[in-house]
């Protein structure tokens, strides 16, 4: 006995040049606008082959035919022939590889951005080509768009002593009149900068060779005692009449019993050189003056002092998730400057 199979007929179902269309949509890159990143676009622009929404199109059209020509995958009419020459050009993901290599996050435009400015990038997209090479960068225009240009720890540095008395029978150009300190208290050291970010300057806006000067106006003194922290701030204007607005928070710090040393020794060889009584005693508890500050091209004088507040609190916490410089680095770096009109940043530093 034979047994004998039935065949099942498959219809032979054609796909028309919509159903590639959709496809070729359907891929990730292409659900996006290649412009301004909006959901859903349904418009092609040749011969760049990208898929782009509503608004982006009608920038395109405004760029004449020589530059872009503009399809609806819904409203016009699609040969095999017009959908293979968009399928070699590789999709949006493939395009802007190229046409934005070198387009800053900060110059493409959104969904919500306005008409003038979306034809401006589409302009210097696909007509200019500015972003295809790496672009030449005005310091003056990047210096605005940095929140803050520097970061600066200043502290006490040397201890200042006024000259040695001359000896008997050496010439003497003019009588000295000074006190003699009696103790490390009674003297004055002046100011320095033990560490900054970034660690070379910006050619544009140069880090004032002595802005420790505008944080602490007069000689530094040592305390026996805690003081609290307090915020000061000043405008530095160079040649040119551009401003520079710094911020500082000055708090106070306990040094260890070896700076304490050092600074006795160095007021005993004075007192020794001068035919005085060395000081035996040592204070127990010794503060100084230390400062965090903020230079910027932005009068944020408020802002900049809560986060600087802010990061002095974190480097009194015990355990911390991320090294303080990171906050730093992502204040500088990654934060913002706030758009003119009313658009606020907020921007959130930990929970410490």
């Amino acid at each position: 006995m034979t047994s004998r199979r039935s065949a099942v007929a498959v219809p032979n179902v054609k796909k028309t040049v919509a159903d590639y269309l959709q496809e070729f949509l359907q891929q990730l890159g292409n659900q996006f606008c290649a412009d301004c990143l909006d959901k859903n676009p349904q418009w092609i622009a040749f011969p760049h082959g990208v898929i782009i929404c509503d608004n982006c199109a009608g920038a395109h059209r405004s760029l004449g035919s020589h530059v872009s020509q503009v399809k609806s995958v819904v409203y016009d009419k699609w040969s095999m022939k017009m959908f293979h020459e968009l399928e070699k050009c590789g999709g949006n993901t493939v395009i802007n590889s190229t046409l934005q290599k070198y387009c800053q996050f900060y110059q493409q435009p959104n969904p919500s951005t306005s008409a003038d400015e979306r034809e401006r990038f589409i302009k210097n997209k696909y007509e200019l080509k500015m972003y295809i090479a790496p672009q030449a960068t005005n310091d003056k225009e990047e210096a605005a768009k940095r929140l803050a240009h520097y970061f600066v720890i200043v502290c006490k540095n040397q201890m200042l002593l006024p000259e040695v008395p001359p000896k008997n029978g050496q010439p003497q150009k003019k009588p000295l009149r000074f006190v003699m300190p009696e103790s490390i208290f009674d003297t004055e050291f002046d100011a320095c900068i033990t560490d900054r970010y970034p660690k070379n300057d910006y050619p544009a806006t140069p880090l004032p060779a002595r802005v420790f000067d505008f944080i602490f106006p007069e000689n530094i003194r040592i305390a026996d005692k805690l003081h609290q922290p307090e915020k000061r701030a000043f405008v530095l204007t160079d040649a040119e009449g551009a401003k520079l607005y710094g911020v500082a928070v000055v708090f106070w710090e306990r040094l260890s019993p070896m700076d304490i040393l050092n600074m006795s020794e160095t007021l005993n060889q004075f007192r020794k050189q001068c035919d005085r009584g060395e000081i035996t005693t040592m204070p127990g508890a010794v503060y100084a003056p230390k400062a965090i500050c903020l230079l910027s091209n932005w009068p944020f004088f408020d802002q900049f002092s809560t986060f600087l507040q802010t990061v002095y609190r974190i480097t009194k916490t015990p355990s911390v998730p991320i090294p303080v410089e990171r906050y730093v680095m992502n204040f500088m770096h990654e934060v913002p400057v706030p758009p003119l009109g009313k658009t606020s940043v907020q921007f959130v530093v930990g929970d410490v």
